[in-house]
């Protein structure tokens, strides 16, 4: 029997949507011994899916001697949840089934620096994109994670350094005059390790009971899932390591602080290290490709910063004793980059603290963020009915504009 299913992450409804859908298990007996939950747990969850018309029950399973139970089934076109992720310089944007399982994805242009307005309006051009007529679609929820503090509460950001003239700014009361629908907004970090938690379970591997996942990108963060529960923080900040003071460090943060590790361990801060010997190189992603042509300078900086990153992620390591430690963002593709996390981890922790250790780049990938705010979205959403969307009434600056 595997362990019970974390329901702070929201896979206890979208297993129950995925074994039906698939089914493993169509009855709640059979999905209980599955999940290996509460038999009254699983009678909760089948009850507001039944009632939120997400399953329907239809006909009896086969007589085993016993009380024969209703047979369980996934009701046709029951609807969307949307789901975007914003960057500095990229959205990504994605449509999930009620099951949880992602329907399409796209990346768009945008730059942070624009109103909210225009850019949460190009979000929606993008779903729209994506599944065509949003009222059509039965949009359940919408999701969306923001590259800085979040409250999630109050569906705000939080002091964003980066993101001028949001905070405070009420995304959710502009979403639901949009589209009428459950609205939740979280940190990028924090949905980027609930994404991977939920896709390693997906992938069938045995339950995790802590997970320490790291964001290295164009900026960098960190979420941490401890017995499937993801730990915010008195203030939201848990699990971000983005301002952690190195040994020697004075450069400049955008958070005030100096000698923050993002300072020189994000893909900004290595892009920003190499303009004086390779200036056509502007992105993360370009300084990746020139190290994959064996460029010295490149492959030094990227060596250099994993080695720093996995310094800092030692200390937590020891403390925390995770079972395992995912990287994920645009520089979890480097090679020397991972290599060097993982010769610093096992050269500096405790040995018991390594001894069952995995340090592993992210199987959830890109669509590591809008997966995890998607399973929230569809925790929260699943006892109330689809919603059209009433956007189309309301007048939007168009996706150029952004």
């Amino acid at each position: 029997m595997s362990a019970p299913v974390p329901e702070d992450t929201g896979e206890t409804t979208t297993a129950i949507l995925a074994l039906v859908a698939s089914g493993t298990a169509r009855t709640r007996v059979g999905i209980a011994r599955s999940l290996g939950v509460a038999a009254s747990t699983v009678t909760l969850k089948v009850g507001q899916l039944l009632d939120a018309g997400l399953l329907e029950e239809g006909g009896w399973d086969a007589p085993s001697g016993g009380r024969r139970a209703r047979l369980l089934r996934v009701v046709p076109r029951s609807g969307r949840v949307l789901a975007a992720s914003m960057g500095r310089h990229h959205a990504r944007v994605g449509s999930f089934d009620v099951q949880g399982g992602l329907v399409g994805a796209l990346e768009l242009p945008i730059e942070m620096g624009a109103p909210p307005e225009r850019l949460l309006s190009r979000i929606v051009d993008g779903w729209e994109e994506l599944v065509g007529d949003l009222a059509a679609a039965g949009v359940r929820g919408i999701g969306l994670s923001l590259p800085g503090p979040v409250d999630p509460g109050a569906a705000t950001a939080v002091q964003p350094s980066t993101m001028p003239g949001w905070n405070g700014w009420r995304i959710a009361t502009w979403f639901r005059q949009e589209l009428g629908c459950t609205v939740l907004v979280d940190n990028d970090a924090n949905m980027s390790a609930l994404g991977e938690h939920a896709r390693r379970r997906t992938a069938g591997e045995a339950p995790l009971g802590t997970l320490l996942h790291v964001k290295a990108g164009t900026g960098l963060g960190g979420g941490l899932v401890l017995q499937g529960r993801l730990h915010r923080g008195a203030t939201w900040l848990g699990g971000d390591i983005a301002h952690v003071r190195i040994p020697g460090g004075e450069r400049p943060c955008a958070c005030g602080n100096r000698g923050c590790l993002e300072t020189v361990v994000s893909g900004l801060a290595l892009v920003s290290a190499i303009a004086g010997a390779a200036p056509q190189v502007t992105t993360p992603s370009a300084l990746l490709d020139l190290a994959a042509t064996g460029d010295p300078e490149a492959m030094t900086l990227l060596r250099t910063a994993g080695g720093t990153l996995g310094e800092t992620l030692a200390t937590l390591v020891n403390f925390i004793n995770p079972d395992l430690v995912t990287i994920g963002g645009s520089l979890s593709r480097s090679p020397a980059f991972l290599a060097q996390i993982q010769a610093k981890l096992y050269e500096s922790c405790h040995p018991l603290a390594t001894r069952d250790l995995r340090i592993e780049a992210s199987l959830a990938g890109a669509d590591a963020e809008i997966t995890g705010i998607a399973q929230l979205v569809l925790r929260r959403a699943v006892a109330a009915p689809p919603h059209g969307a009433a956007h189309s009434s309301i007048s939007r600056p168009r996706s150029a504009e952004a």
